[in-house]
């Protein structure tokens, strides 16, 4: 039951789902693990200030590819900025259906 409410809160998103080996998903498998790596977390936050609601921009942080595209941006070069844009320090990839956050570029 708790499955079918879950489809119908997704069904409003445009996404694929594609596999990647857990060798290349390092930070997204830490999520689901409990306890939480403190250590880690904490890294991250001293990196800028962050608060710790505001969980998409500490994913984002801890992404080597999504900084390289954040620092593209912020410092104005053109190669990334068809596909992308930063809101209120969020990347969004931009789309047919308006920019979309993201956790994995």
């Amino acid at each position: 039951m708790c499955v079918a409410r879950w489809v119908m809160q997704i069904q409003e998103y445009d996404f694929d789902i594609k596999y990647q080996p857990g060798q290349q998903m390092v930070h997204v498998d830490a999520l689901s693990r409990n306890p939480l790596n403190e250590r880690k977390t904490i890294a991250v936050l001293q990196q800028g200030d962050i608060s710790t609601n505001n969980w998409r921009l500490i994913i984002q942080k801890a992404d080597k590819k999504i900084q390289q595209i954040v620092k593209s941006l912020n410092e104005g070069r053109n190669e990334y900025k068809k596909e992308y844009t930063l809101t209120g320090g969020l990347l969004k990839k931009l789309t047919a259906h308006g920019p979309r956050w993201v956790v994995v570029a």
